[in-house]
């Protein structure tokens, strides 16, 4: 909001000079910026499980393919076996669909391990991201408390910065005047 006072006129006659500007002034609802910061918090929260379930579900592999075949075909190999428990070819067939399974089981167990280390990695750099966004919170919420007036700029990256730590952690944001307190 353009905060603005009259400028008186110069003589009897005239009609007036206008307005000067005093200041610029946000208007906010701590309420809106509170329920934005909620919604951030969850969509980002359903992404991650969403896409820690993905990297499961492509492990694990789709219906008919992977684990679910692997197992499927070590069933009907024995199958074969208990059908005719003295032919080698049966009990032969069992044991290779038990190799196959076990390396099946080997290769998932790989995928889920790098997939652990991707998201370990992942965190290290969400940590680092967090301090630093807690870090420029801290900076703004000095900087608004010494500058006094026209602080909207500055108020508008410190709210950039809190909405971006509502992405990646779950905040708490109390408001103490004009300073932030974000937990």
């Amino acid at each position: 909001m353009l905060e603005q006072a009259e400028l008186p006129p110069t003589d009897r006659m005239s009609a007036g000079r206008g307005v000067e500007v005093l200041g610029v002034r946000g208007l906010r609802d701590v309420f809106v910026e509170a329920r934005l910061r909620r919604e951030q918090q969850g969509a980002a929260h359903e992404d991650a499980i969403v896409g820690g379930l993905a990297t499961v579900e492509a492990a694990i592999g789709l219906p008919g393919e992977g684990l679910d075949a692997r197992l499927t075909a070590l069933f009907d190999a024995f199958a074969s076996f208990a059908d005719d428990v003295t032919s080698p070819a049966a009990r032969e067939g069992a044991v290779q669909q038990g190799h196959l399974l076990a390396q099946t089981f080997n290769e998932m167990a790989e995928r889920l391990r790098s997939a652990r280390h991707d998201a370990d990695t992942a965190i290290e750099g969400t940590v680092g991201e967090i301090n630093a966004l807690a870090s420029a919170v801290a900076v703004l919420n000095e900087r608004i408390a010494e500058s006094g007036l026209n602080v909207e700029t500055l108020i508008d990256e410190r709210n950039v910065a809190v909405g971006r730590l509502a992405e990646l952690a779950d905040v708490n944001v109390l408001q103490s005047g004009t300073a932030l307190d974000v937990s």
